[in-house]
């Protein structure tokens, strides 16, 4: 995703150290905004405990903070919520440093294939099974 933004928002016009610089900066500000969404993160998680689980408030609680203690560090970026959490944050970030801005819709269309994760492809392909449609994913 970070590839994409950074097309999206660094000027051509820049020198290539100008945009190294917000390169490096972006990412940066990216890795902040991740960690900084740890706590929304955990909320979520008991949320889902909640709805999967026949348990009290308590123990979904303890049972998100453990996993997120045991995968925050390999699944950071799977266990955020991205639109809430880091694009709004980028977004801003992007127009207080007077960079270009860009949509949800614009950003999808700049993501290439390789950019996503596998099990993006992989839901992709078993959609497209399900679906009875070929593809090339």
């Amino acid at each position: 995703i970070l590839p994409a933004i950074e097309r999206l928002i660094l000027d051509d016009n820049d020198n290539e150290e100008q945009q190294s610089l917000y390169a490096e900066l972006l990412k940066k500000e990216f890795e902040r905004l991740i960690e900084e969404s740890y706590d929304n993160a955990n909320d979520k998680l008991v949320g889902a405990f909640s709805y999967l689980e026949k348990a009290d408030p308590v123990t979904h609680s303890k049972n998100a903070r453990q996993y997120l203690r045991d995968h925050w560090q390999t699944d950071k970026l799977g266990l955020v919520d991205a639109k809430v959490d880091i694009l709004k944050g980028i977004k801003r970030w992007a127009q207080d440093n007077k960079l270009k801005s860009f949509s949800d819709k614009a950003l999808a269309d700049e993501i290439r294939a390789h950019e996503l994760p596998e099990e993006v492809h992989d839901l992709a392909r078993k959609l497209a099974s399900f679906a009875g449609v070929k593809t090339s994913i």
